[in-house]
């Protein structure tokens, strides 16, 4: 049942790919996010780490060359942005594409701390945003058999795990 759901799943998210490059245009941010969520859904539903990898990339591409008007409020291409930066590293490191992983972590990592200085996120978002990057990195230092390196990682994903689980029982 789990496997017709993600596939069912797959196919919607390549339907939605194909409407927005209809909608929007090959060189629109919206399509780069929609090839960001088709990436997540391989790699979360599926556990496809190199067709992830493959969509992120375009999706990196398409970002890359999009065409903004210059009034468009900049917050959607940076959360898509920072999506991408997360997505791939997740999937370099499935593929132990160390290296590489970490540098689109750090790039993630960055960029949610820039978007909270300037006001477009706010703290409990961000919060999340960094529970998951410091869970990658810990997996990553994990992967290459770095335990010590890793343990303050996971400490500090747990730590923001629970402040994100607290707020929510509220």
């Amino acid at each position: 049942a789990r496997l017709t759901y993600a596939s069912a799943s797959i196919q919607e998210l390549v339907r939605c790919v194909a409407l927005t490059r209809i909608c929007y245009g090959d060189w629109h941010w919206k399509l780069a996010e929609a090839y960001v969520n088709l990436a997540q859904g391989y790699l979360q539903l599926k556990g496809l780490s190199l067709q992830a990898k493959q969509h992120a990339e375009k999706a990196k591409e398409i970002l890359a060359n999009s065409i903004e008007s210059p009034c468009h409020n900049k917050t959607d291409i940076f959360k898509c942005s920072l999506e991408l930066f997360y997505t791939l590293g997740r999937a370099l490191l499935s593929l132990q594409k160390f290296k590489d992983a970490s540098e689109n972590l750090i790039k993630a990592e960055r960029l949610s701390k820039e978007m909270l200085q300037c006001g477009n996120i706010v703290k409990e978002e961000w919060i999340e945003i960094q529970s998951r990057i410091k869970l990658s990195f810990a997996q990553l230092y994990q992967g290459q058999k770095r335990s010590k390196e890793a343990f303050p990682f996971y400490q500090k994903a747990l730590e923001y795990t629970e402040i994100t689980k607290d707020e929510k029982s509220l």
